[in-house]
């Protein structure tokens, strides 16, 4: 890989890690280029008043797009999207050997199985041969984390949000009854958090395509002396990958991911994702699957969350930076093992035999 690729991958991760941590996020690196380049515009302004407003508009454009543009949010719109995948296309900030960055086929990392093997990244060979695995988590606590995720900011309430992701859901059950899109689906037609989750794990005959599925809520009985059915049979690899595995990219709700349902978002939510409920045995009735999925680090506890001072949001912004820093540098030597909530995982040296103790994951 060459360096101006393993820069690029970096700063995909450094980025993708910000955007984990707020829907518009202006404490970042690029702002505080932006800020000192706004300091020596004005400077330079103040010597030549003709060039004021052209030396205003670069830093001013990073803002912007760094801001407001290039954001999880503004991904929900295919043009945004679009432009956003052509762009890092251009800039070869990724890598098909590790699944890692994006191009126009779509977030490498956020790839369904089905793509994987349409694209020939991986073969069915492959597959068979790799303990490949994927983590689901309940529908109706999925479109909480996604609302989450790509709102728009505190203006978009969730009952507003299910109406847009329905309709968006429609329309592109009709592009692919027209054969208007890809098949499989990729991520130039539709934003991967709109796919049902079964995409990333099943063919469409049903048949499934990776080798473990493992529901989230279940994967914290590991510590205990009775796993759950989803966990109780996994590899030892496996089991060991996400029992220590980290969550580091919760959200603070201002309450439980229930309490955001009224009947109508419930309907919608199990009208899209029928299918995910079926195939991963979810229950349909809310309270059920609020009782099964039990708390989580996002919901708030008694009391509410406690005020954080200046001293404490620098330190975790700190904490954050230096997270996305050391993220970068594992992905740009390619050591990194990377994880997301429905994407399929393979280890990133990828194809070797899985042994009877699974020792590659």
């Amino acid at each position: 890989m060459c360096c101006c690729c393993q820069l690029t991958l970096m700063y995909f991760a450094y980025r993708y890690r910000v955007l984990e941590s707020a829907n518009f996020p202006w404490k970042t690196y690029e702002n505080v280029y932006a800020f000192c380049l706004l300091c020596v515009c004005i400077g330079i302004s103040i010597a030549s008043s003709d060039l004021r407003w052209v030396m205003l508009i670069f830093p001013s454009i990073t803002f912007l797009s760094s801001t407001f543009l290039f954001v999880a949010p503004a991904l929900r719109w295919f043009v945004t999207r679009r432009t956003w995948l052509f762009f890092l296309r251009i800039l070869g900030a990724y890598s098909e050997k590790y699944l890692y960055g994006a191009n126009t086929k779509g977030l490498l990392i956020h790839f369904t199985a089905r793509r994987m093997l349409a694209t020939s990244l991986v073969t069915q060979e492959d597959m068979a041969r790799v303990s490949s695995f994927a983590i689901v988590r309940n529908p109706y606590s999925r479109m909480v984390s996604v609302y989450m995720y790509n709102k728009v900011g505190n203006c978009e309430s969730f009952r507003s949000f299910v109406h847009q992701w329905y309709a968006q859901f429609k329309a592109l059950e009709a592009q692919i009854a027209a054969g208007k899109t890809a098949h499989p689906t990729e991520e130039w037609d539709a934003y991967c958090h709109l796919l049902p989750q079964h995409n990333f794990t099943h063919d469409e005959n049903g048949k499934q395509l990776v080798r473990y599925v493992v529901r989230q809520e279940e994967s914290k009985t590991l510590k205990g002396d009775s796993p759950a059915s989803s966990v109780q049979n996994i590899s030892p690899a496996l089991k060991k990958t996400l029992m220590e595995m980290p969550h580091t990219n919760a959200r603070k709700r201002d309450k439980p991911w229930k309490e955001y349902y009224d009947d109508e978002t419930q309907k919608l939510v199990r009208e899209m994702y029928a299918k995910d409920f079926e195939i991963y045995g979810y229950d349909l009735d809310l309270n059920s699957s609020a009782i099964h999925a039990g708390p989580s680090a996002s919901d708030p506890p008694e009391g509410g969350w406690p005020a954080e001072g200046p001293l404490a949001e620098l330190s975790k912004m700190a904490s954050r930076i230096t997270r996305a820093s050391r993220m970068s540098r594992a992905t740009a030597r390619g050591t990194a093992r990377f994880t997301s909530t429905t994407n399929v995982q393979l280890e990133p040296s990828a194809i070797a035999p899985a042994s009877a103790d699974d020792e590659k994951v």
